[in-house]
């Protein structure tokens, strides 16, 4: 497999991108179920992908354009002898605050929409608002230094402008199996609150076996590891804006201090004072 990557990233860690382009030659590429802290953005230049997202599917080609929100899980293949060539940007919620002091949300439509759906952007919606052109111009910029910095931020912000103008309703993707979908759904509905996996087993009358087992099959990970980095994203997130870390851990469903700690300091890798702190 031949490739060529770049990197780049803001003197601020609120914004990297990662350009790559790969020859996949015999074996497909597997990105296993995972998700980020921050908001990603993928736009496809060449290839053929399956871009899997909280039991949503998406079939990409190049051109398509593919967003995800900081809690959403997401996985990626790409098939055999088949290009990826690929620019994924992602972005912190502070994007917007920290750099303009801007009041204005230019993430809320990702905020509101379902979860794993109006992800997508077709090729002809991407190229009718200039993204394709704007995605080109990001990934011309190279050296990390304050002038591109401020370069890249600028054509960000009129890239979510143009996004702000799109109608969604009308994407292609398909559902890997009913009853996830509604698991997927039920979980997220309650992920704040201090539930058993029994209770969410009653909810679609099958045992709690049958519903590890199928939402493991299906998504890629266990339930178990799905709802505690759920929870621990939505705590971060409420510890960015002020809560405290012992407020965040009760309202995220945690049922006490000590595993709200260890999960937050396994999954992110520092500690919820530390995030207090900054």
């Amino acid at each position: 497999m031949s490739e060529k990557i770049h990197k780049y990233k803001s003197a601020d860690n609120l914004f990297k991108y990662h350009y790559a382009y790969e020859n996949v030659d015999d074996t497909a590429i597997i990105h296993t179920m995972h998700s980020h802290n921050q908001y990603e953005f993928l736009y496809l230049f060449e290839g053929d992908i399956e871009y899997a997202i909280e039991g949503a599917s998406y079939k990409l080609t190049s051109g398509d354009i593919v967003f995800v929100n900081y809690h959403e899980f997401h996985s990626i293949k790409v098939f055999n002898k088949a290009m990826y060539h690929r620019v994924v940007f992602q972005m912190s919620e502070k994007f917007i605050s920290d750099s303009f002091g801007l009041t204005v949300d230019l993430f809320e439509q990702f905020k509101n929409k379902p979860i794993g759906r109006d992800n997508y952007i077709p090729r002809e919606t991407a190229e009718k608002h200039g993204l394709d052109k704007l995605f080109l111009k990001l990934t011309s910029v190279k050296e990390e230094n304050a002038e591109n910095d401020l370069r890249i931020k600028c054509i960000l912000v009129e890239m979510l402008l143009n996004m702000r103008m799109l109608k969604h309703g009308n994407e292609t993707f398909k559902i890997k199996n009913n009853l996830i979908e509604g698991i997927v759904g039920y979980l997220n509905d309650h992920i704040e609150h201090d539930f058993t996996l029994e209770e969410a087993a009653d909810k679609f009358f099958i045992s709690k076996f049958h519903l590890c087992r199928i939402f493991k099959r299906e998504i890629g990970i266990s339930i178990g590891e799905y709802i505690t980095k759920k929870r621990v994203m939505f705590a971060n997130y409420y510890i960015q804006r002020g809560m405290s870390a012992t407020e965040a851990s009760q309202k995220t469903g945690f049922n006490n201090y000590s595993n709200f700690y260890r999960s937050f300091v396994k999954i992110l890798g520092q500690s919820p004072t530390n995030i207090t702190k900054k």
